[in-house]
């Protein structure tokens, strides 16, 4: 099963409506067993083989600049400037036989169109690239009201953990089939009705 994780002691800095307080909480990684949130970075192979990620940095490719992809670290913005706040971000720990061999996140924006006028899709404004085409990544976020913040922990970031791989005896792990962006809100009921459950508290906060 995936786990479901709120981070209550963030619950009064994100409710305080104050970007100088929040900025410092802005950003969060996962770490397990070693090994801590990564994405795909795009770069080009240089003159000795080797890829060379360009940290967002744009370059045309040609003949002597191949296209490559490589690890990269990769923190996901919570809330924003413009006082918005994630909603359901999905970290995926990949396994061997029980050794975790990288933690990803997943595409946060399946469940966005469902409500639009709660929930928009943003960029998370990172370098790592999140589909086929070379795009960038982006998750559900939604406003943060002044009122935000009820001891309910509507406010709280949330975090689901889902686990792809084998464990120690080799047996699958279930919660492969429980991503949320390969499935829509009637596939995956209980993780839809927590996120869902989630945007109509803080909705509630903000329109008190």
């Amino acid at each position: 099963q995936y786990s479901s994780i709120s981070v209550d002691q963030l619950e009064g800095v994100v409710a305080s409506y104050n970007w100088t307080l929040m900025q410092e909480f802005s950003y969060m990684w996962v770490g397990v067993n070693g090994q801590r949130t990564v994405g795909q970075e795009k770069g080009f192979i240089d003159a000795d083989g080797e890829c060379v990620r360009l940290n967002g940095t744009y370059f045309e490719p040609d003949g002597d600049r191949r296209v490559c992809y490589g690890w990269a670290l990769h923190n996901k913005p919570v809330a924003n400037p413009d006082n918005y706040l994630s909603t359901g971000l999905t970290a995926i720990v990949h396994l061997a036989d029980g050794e975790v061999t990288r933690v990803v996140w997943d595409v946060g924006c399946t469940l966005c169109p469902e409500h639009q006028q709660e929930l928009s899709c943003l960029a998370d404004n990172t370098s790592i690239v999140c589909s086929s085409d070379g795009g960038g990544c982006s998750d559900c976020y939604l406003p943060i009201g002044e009122r935000c913040g009820s001891g309910q922990h509507a406010c709280a970031p949330k975090l689901y953990v889902a686990w792809v791989g084998t464990d120690s005896n080799g047996v699958p792990m279930t919660s492969a089939g429980q991503i949320i962006s390969q499935y829509s809100q009637y596939s995956l009921q209980p993780v839809y009705n927590d996120l869902y459950k989630q945007v109509e508290d803080v909705t509630a906060q903000i329109n008190v």
